[in-house]
């Protein structure tokens, strides 16, 4: 296996005659498994920011009313 270009791209020979199968798997490494918890880390405090001011909004809307 070597990579064929500037773009990264992989060759792989594969001798000629009789049917072969190539598996490539591509497994998770430590950039992409930190990635994903941050991504998900992130799209849960989002989330909460957005209850939370939704939340704000309807308080202050109730206090309004009242006062």
């Amino acid at each position: 296996i070597r990579v064929a270009d500037k773009l990264g791209r992989i060759q792989v020979p594969v001798p000629e005659g009789r049917e072969q199968g190539l598996l490539l798997r591509f497994e998770d490494t430590w950039p992409r498994i930190v990635g994903k918890w941050l991504s998900v880390i992130s799209l849960l405090v989002w989330l909460v920011l957005i209850m939370w001011h939704v939340r704000g909004k309807r308080i202050g809307t109730a206090q309004d009313r009242e006062g």
